[in-house]
């Protein structure tokens, strides 16, 4: 079974749910969600599953990208970061600056 719904996402709470691309109030997002349930899924115990929606746009300026859509999807989202990245990483090193990767942590 394959079902396509959209959330009408507010800060506070999910507003409302339909199957097509919902009006907006202010302050509200809309979050696709296309679900997917395997034919041998249908039986106990409940299934649960956790969606995270990301601000996409974090670490990228967006000003120069024209989006002609109005759903993305997280790999068009990494496009746009990963080619936002090598096009800051350009502009500083023509400006003299060396580029290093940060050394990664260790989390405790």
């Amino acid at each position: 079974m394959k079902e396509i719904i959209y959330l009408r996402v507010s800060p506070y709470k999910v507003e409302g749910m339909t199957k097509n691309l919902p009006n907006l109030n202010r302050g509200e997002i809309p979050v696709k969600l296309i679900i997917e349930v395997d034919e041998t899924a249908f039986r106990e115990p409940v299934i649960e599953q956790k969606v995270t929606i990301a601000d996409w746009r974090q670490g990228i300026d967006i000003a120069d990208v024209q989006l002609k859509e109005s759903i993305i999807t997280d790999q068009e989202a990494e496009l746009i970061r990963t080619q936002r990245l090598q096009k800051m990483k350009q502009i500083l090193e023509e400006q003299g600056y060396e580029i290093t990767l940060p050394v990664p942590t260790t989390e405790r």
